[in-house]
């Protein structure tokens, strides 16, 4: 008797525990949504037009529908209760896909930012030659349609009719489908991509000290400190991912607690895609600049 009342208060402070954590989260998801507003609307303003500038406009629009679905439809909809639950209804499936679909595609286009910033630091020429925004937007539109195309499982494995699908609805390929999609194209792969990419460009920006007062070294110093806190991130979101897919939410306590991780990684994916705003502005004072000449336009 005395070890069930414990586990029922252990499982009610993680209840309330997450509904802290979705408060919080739901409350960075009002801010980050202004955020990758003005992230796009400064980005569009910048005198600079290259590649990395549309890859931020294009960061920004993925990154606002990440945090528009996991702080106001995921953690809103826990918190509120209005979430439907049943997967065999369409609307519940594509909210599923999407939710997948939109943080992963985020984070593929932060990597590949990473990449056109260490390709203009190693060879400058052939980038200021070659790098276009329509490029940018070409490579985006692919990794979009990579998205779509790997995460189709998810539309199928709640479908209502799993006997003709009976392989994506297993549980077996659920669970391996899922950890792959968490871990290694929303977590591992860009972060060792951009580790290494970053790690290249502060060496090479370190030993080209006649270039500090290039606009390209400028741009490439305002994504660093954003890519080093997105690394940050995303590592800690794969520690998390790992214990949840560890996790056997067999009792009550189990199952509050896996509850309360959910919620923690959502609002961690929230605040991933809210902060990129604040560090162009601290560390690129061409965008504060641009930013203010917008607003000022604009009031």
């Amino acid at each position: 008797m005395g070890n069930s009342t414990e586990f029922h208060i252990k499982s009610f402070s993680s209840y309330k525990l997450a509904n802290l954590v979705m408060l919080s989260g739901i409350f960075i998801a009002s801010f980050g949504i202004i955020f990758n507003i003005c992230c796009y609307i400064t980005a569009s303003k910048l005198k600079i037009k290259n590649s990395s500038i549309a890859f931020i406009k294009c960061l920004a629009i993925w990154d606002a529908l990440t945090v528009f679905h996991k702080g106001y439809i995921e953690l809103a909809g826990n918190y509120f209760n209005f979430v439907l639950q049943d997967f065999n209804i369409y609307f519940c499936k594509i909210g599923y896909y999407c939710g997948w679909a939109f943080p992963v595609s985020a984070s593929l286009h932060m990597m590949f930012l990473a990449v056109d910033r260490a390709i203009a630091i190693h060879w400058p020429i052939w980038y200021k030659q070659k790098s276009s925004p329509s490029l940018a937007n070409k490579t985006s539109l692919g990794i979009t349609a990579f998205c779509c195309i790997v995460l189709i499982p998810n539309l199928l494995k709640f479908d209502i009719i799993n006997s003709k699908c009976a392989f994506v609805a297993s549980p077996l390929f659920s669970f391996w489908y899922s950890a792959f999609i968490a871990l290694f194209l929303y977590c591992i792969v860009p972060f060792f991509v951009i580790f290494f990419c970053n790690l290249y460009i502060v060496y090479a920006l370190s030993i080209r000290k006649r270039e500090s007062s290039s606009t390209e070294r400028r741009l490439t110093i305002m994504l660093l400190s954003n890519s080093f806190v997105f690394c940050i991130l995303s590592g800690s979101t794969a520690v998390l991912v790992v214990m949840y897919y560890n996790m056997n939410a067999i009792t009550v306590e189990d199952k509050a607690d896996a509850f309360l991780l959910q919620k923690i990684l959502a609002t961690l994916t929230v605040i991933n895609s809210s902060v990129n705003f604040i560090f162009y502005f601290i560390s690129g004072s061409l965008f504060r600049s641009t930013f203010f000449q917008a607003i000022k336009n604009i009031c």
